[in-house]
């Protein structure tokens, strides 16, 4: 059984082993920073070539040590890092950081290495962090057990990275935006210990408000968003994922062994679960920022004030694709603003070039304190008249509970000004682009947050096996009556058809569906029927459909003949098993609009009625569903169905209905595509 985790963070005595005299080595570098930065228990260097190592008494092992350090960290040869590991263990100590590198990332003997010690670990009474870690900091505990820059300042961020050497550069921004930090993790490799073992503890440190993380690959990336949302209602996430990209993929893999993730369902399952994704590390370092300084945002409501008509034009513009509003001041504002010799009042707010630093910080207030303005930026260029410096030190002195962000916008001439907004905490940016994009960010996620639902959702509602239809033992031997019978199982209304394999029975068949009638290849597992030619429309006459028959059955020996439905919408709607994460139901425009307007929502599962609604209000399909006039419950219950199929039949790998058929009285699956896995077809 593992110990808990608070020896990992909240030790109270640290044992380096592989602690060195040589100041080049990482082992020296590791005790002294442990040392420097006040840690307050007892330090036992481990180092059988020395008897002292910077006055304190060094140990030739780890069995030699006088007490049981409740944290161990490691930065030795990897060839012994499993022998120190096992002595560690036997002795009883509670946790281990892994500085060394040489395993997994480095080459095929590091991976042979790293195999061994997820052996030894499975079974170890030991939480281990790494290898390949820079460490574990923690300024509240003045735990500096890595070998990189002094502690930061303490504060409300809790750091996870699987990139040691972007928390170096992460520690040396917070000193220029005071941003602190209540704990910082450096995953390394990830043998033991991941992201997932650290944001269980994030969410139940209360001096956490803001949790931080850069990953390369998740572990487990179900766990990872199950988890998140329960965080996330209470504490912002905010993710950075890298090797999104195929370079991306080739350097973290690299790097530290990672595997990349699906980009397009790793956005889906964020936005499903509320975890804020940056896709730059500006947005990531911006965002964590604006969090700690504004735990609350109350709306969307911008206000925009400027000395300059161009950059607020495009900055409103800007707003606009952030889906940030920009309301009209309010009577109250207005006459302040006419008072203070401002003309002509919109918002944006443009006080013109003229405006000396008083006049702008004024507006600013009146704009800060008008109701509907939930947040605001200050958008400066430099002008003839502008005094940047003296302008940024009277912004700097309003006191203002809104979010407030400041532009400078310029070279030299604003250098002095950019550099007073960061020694006074102003929030500044260098364009207004990148304000907005960090306020929306935010401004969203505060507005999303208490909708949040629990992932994964309860999900009782199951078909009772006897009432399944079976499916084939082989999946060659999967059809397309299978496949309407399992959606027919399942409550899916299909239009009135025959599968048929001779040209005597048309007739007969013709008369079933109606006229005109629509005819398709049976082959199941043929995609893009209209384009290859496998579909005939508008059958009116046997003769014309004799005719369809004999070209179908090129394609496969059973042909379908189906009744036509007119509807105003065509739909797809598919489920997939992903082996990261896990089922999924996807919505999207089908038939011919399938590739034209490619934009999918996707629903992990299980998810309940409500998140559904909740995910479908948002989606850029809405717009089309309501030109259409059609009944938004159709659509729900008929994820809800799919989302049933696809768990009460582990062998369905993927399967898709396109089109289904949107009227306003019901929705209609019209053509199936159904795929099993090898591994478990029945």
């Amino acid at each position: 059984m593992k110990p808990t985790l608070t020896s990992l963070y909240q030790p109270r005595s640290v044992a380096i082993i592989g602690a060195s005299r040589s100041p080049q080595k990482v082992g020296h570098q590791l005790l002294k920073n442990l040392l420097a930065d006040g840690f307050s228990g007892p330090v036992y260097p481990v180092n059988p070539q020395a008897h002292r190592l910077l006055d304190l008494p060094c140990y030739p092992t780890v069995t030699a040590l006088p007490r049981v350090p409740d944290l161990a960290v490691i930065a030795t040869p990897a060839p012994l890092v499993l022998p120190i590991l096992t002595e560690a263990t036997a002795i009883g100590i509670p946790s281990a950081v892994i500085i060394s590198a040489g395993f997994a990332e480095a080459n095929l003997a590091g991976q042979t290495r790293q195999r061994e010690l997820v052996t030894f670990l499975k079974t170890a009474a030991i939480n281990v962090l790494g290898p390949n870690s820079l460490g574990v900091l923690n300024p509240d505990h003045h735990l500096n057990a890595a070998f990189g820059p002094p502690l930061p300042p303490s504060g409300p961020v809790w750091l996870i990275s699987q990139s040691g050497a972007l928390i170096t550069s992460v520690f040396d921004w917070a000193k220029a935006t005071g941003v602190g930090f209540t704990a910082a993790f450096s995953l390394g490799n990830r043998v033991d210990v991941n992201e997932n073992h650290l944001l269980s503890l994030a969410a139940r440190d209360h001096r956490t408000r803001v949790i931080a993380v850069y990953l390369e690959s998740l572990s487990q990336p179900t766990t990872f968003f199950a988890q998140a949302s329960t965080i996330t209602p209470h504490k912002p996430i905010i993710l950075l994922k890298g090797g999104q990209s195929p370079q991306g993929y080739q350097a973290s893999a690299s790097h530290t062994a990672a595997l990349a993730s699906n980009p397009v369902l790793l956005q889906a399952f964020a936005q499903q679960t509320q975890v804020i994704l940056a896709d730059t590390i500006e947005t990531w370092l911006s965002g964590i920022h604006l969090a700690t300084l504004y735990p609350k945002i109350k709306g969307l409501n911008l206000g925009l004030v400027t000395n300059a008509g161009g950059p607020a034009v495009v900055a409103a513009d800007h707003a606009a694709t952030q889906h940030l509003s920009l309301p009209s001041f309010s009577s109250q504002t207005v006459r302040r603003l006419h008072r203070l010799g401002v003309t002509v009042v919109h918002n944006p707010l443009d006080v013109l070039g003229d405006a000396p630093p008083s006049l702008i910080a004024e507006a600013t207030k009146i704009g800060l304190a008008d109701p509907a303005i939930d947040q605001l930026l200050t958008i400066i260029t430099p002008q003839t008249m502008t005094q940047p410096i003296r302008t940024a030190r009277l912004l700097s002195q309003l006191k203002v509970k809104k979010p407030f962000l400041v532009s400078f916008m310029g070279g030299t001439q604003m250098a002095g000004a950019i550099s007073l907004c960061r020694r006074q905490k102003l929030p500044h940016f260098d364009y207004p682009h990148d304000a907005l994009k960090a306020l929306s960010v935010l401004a969203h996620y505060h507005q999303g947050r208490s909708l949040t639902l629990p992932f994964p959702s309860p999900h009782g509602s199951h078909l009772s096996p006897a009432k399944r239809p079976p499916l084939p033992h082989e999946p060659a031997a999967l059809n397309l009556e299978t496949a309407f019978s399992l959606l027919q199982a399942y409550g899916f209304i299909l239009p009135k058809y025959r599968l048929i394999d001779h040209l005597e029975a048309l007739p007969e068949t013709l008369n079933l569906v109606g006229r005109p009638a629509v005819m398709k290849s049976a082959a199941l597992a043929l995609a893009h029927k209209r384009a290859v030619g496998a579909i005939a429309l508008d059958l009116m006459t046997t003769s014309h459909a004799r005719q369809a028959f004999r070209r179908l059955s090129k394609f496969h020996p059973q042909v379908l003949v189906q009744q036509t439905i007119h509807a105003p919408l065509e739909l797809l709607l598919g489920a997939r098993r992903d082996p990261d994460f896990g089922p999924f139901v996807v919505v999207g425009l089908g038939g011919s609009y399938a590739n034209q307007f490619p934009n999918r929502t996707y629903l992990f599962s299980p998810v309940s009625v409500m998140a559904v609604r909740r995910i479908l209000a948002s989606s850029a399909l809405m717009p089309f569903f309501r030109q259409a006039h059609l009944n938004l419950n159709h659509l729900v219950q008929a994820i809800l169905k799919l989302q049933t199929l696809l768990l009460d039949y582990p062998a369905i790998a993927d399967l898709e209905i396109n089109p289904l058929m949107g009227t306003p009285a019901k929705l209609y699956a019209v053509d199936v595509k159904l795929n099993l896995t090898l591994s478990e077809a029945v």
